[in-house]
């Protein structure tokens, strides 16, 4: 538990980013944890934002002491009034989840797509960012598993189906 409160700590960094205003003074941007989760025993999924709409998704392992993996997104926006991970069915044999972070001042909905997995060789948990922004999910075949369709402006729907950290496209 101590670890966990030193680790919590560390990121409260500050990180100094030039602003755009007419002394050209230097700023201060913070990042604060806005959302945790343990996802197993030793793994504990952390959402921080700064003070600019930057978000930083990690997932840290307590007992060895490593940063399994990170990913981000800019001037977006997560709902953490709740609990922002969605548990998905895109596989048989592990659990999924997915954080939805909305794009600030997008006209049509857009929106990042992170999946948060486990390796099933490895079994370290991952994070995936969806390359589009816009997408839904469906049980397309009916057997139980989600798949992701991609909708692409002007053009037909794409679906893909997700597997242990592959977009593999549905065919």
């Amino acid at each position: 538990m101590k670890l966990i409160q030193v680790f919590l700590s560390l990121f409260y960094v500050i990180i100094f980013t030039s602003c755009n205003d007419k002394s050209n003074m230097v700023g201060i941007n913070l990042f604060s944890i806005v959302y945790y989760k343990k996802l197993d025993n030793s793994n504990l999924l952390n959402i921080e934002r700064d003070t600019n709409s930057n978000y930083v998704i990690s997932i840290m392992d307590s007992l060895q002491g490593y940063l399994n993996s990170i990913n981000g997104c800019g001037n977006c926006n997560i709902d953490s009034t709740d609990n922002p991970l969605i548990a998905m069915n895109f596989s048989n044999s592990t659990t999924i989840f997915i954080i939805e972070a909305g794009i600030n001042g997008s006209t049509y909905g857009a929106t990042n797509l992170f999946i948060i997995w486990q390796d099933q060789n490895w079994k370290t948990w991952e994070i995936y960012r969806v390359p589009f922004t816009k997408y839904n999910f469906n049980d397309i075949d009916k057997d139980g598993i989600d798949e992701i369709i991609e909708y692409k402006p002007n053009q037909d729907s794409v679906i893909y189906n997700f597997n242990n950290g592959l977009l593999i496209q549905y065919r």
